[in-house]
């Protein structure tokens, strides 16, 4: 199982376990569903700022996959976990700032074990963060996304 964990130039992203855990204050719980004729994903800016060796790969991988787009104000210095369940398909997590640059994304937690997402984040700045739902399948299926305070 590989875990995929992006960085770009003023985010800062943490692999699960280093640093942070989530276990603090929910800013975001989501039960949806992806489903067909959900607008498919075009990766925001600043893919080729993103320094991990499948950073493009992925992202190539998810364009026009369905997903669901959440939004999430955050301060500069904000850690976040990020954390997207689902038994029906390969999730994928996103943020992108305000202006649809890509700051990180997850395939699969680094914790292994599943296919489900865990991103952990810190705000570069005061900012309207776009968190995306999506998946590298193109399925349809349902998920959990949580956004916590990280520890």
């Amino acid at each position: 199982m590989r875990a995929i964990v992006a960085t770009a130039v003023g985010a800062v992203l943490f692999f699960a376990g280093a640093d942070l855990q989530a276990g603090g204050k929910e800013l975001l719980s989501k039960t949806d569903s992806l489903k067909e004729g959900d607008k498919g994903y075009t990766p925001g800016k600043g893919i080729e700022k993103l320094k991990e060796k499948f950073a493009r790969e992925i992202l190539k991988a998810i364009t026009d996959n369905p997903h669901k787009l959440y939004k999430l104000k955050l301060k500069k210095g904000d850690k976040v976990v990020i954390d997207m369940k689902s038994k029906d398909m390969d999730s994928v997590v996103v943020v992108e700032d305000s202006k649809n640059t890509v700051l990180g994304f997850n395939d699969d937690d680094p914790a292994g074990g599943t296919l489900d997402s865990r991103l952990e984040f810190t705000a570069p700045g005061d900012d309207e963060y776009r968190i995306i739902a999506t998946n590298l399948d193109k399925k349809h299926g349902d998920f959990q996304l949580t956004v916590s305070k990280a520890k």
